[in-house]
């Protein structure tokens, strides 16, 4: 990131201290402990916003629109997306898919 300085100052309180030690594991230093929480941090981040699209998505149906991926005659992965199928439901006016 741009601007960002390479080190963090960091004054735990004896609560902070707490955590950490109960949360260091053999070997590590408290440093790793706080780069675990951080991508703990930014994983529960990531599943909330999963979770919001999961709710605004949950009555989208897609049932209607064409596989962009299917199976060829040998069971290999292929790419629709060029097929008829794919052309004629993207030339629907909005609203008609």
């Amino acid at each position: 990131m741009v601007g960002m300085s390479k080190q963090v100052a960091f004054r735990p309180t004896e609560e902070d201290a707490r955590i950490l030690g109960e949360q260091q594991a053999e070997g590590e230093s408290q440093s790793d402990v706080l780069r675990r929480a951080l991508r703990l941090l930014e994983q529960k981040a990531w599943t909330e916003k999963a979770h919001l699209d999961m709710y605004r998505l949950k009555r989208e149906d897609l049932s209607d629109e064409p596989d962009d991926w299917g199976y060829g005659p040998e069971g290999e992965i292929v790419d629709l997306r060029g097929s008829e199928a794919h052309r004629r439901f993207s030339s629907l006016p909005p609203g008609a898919q």
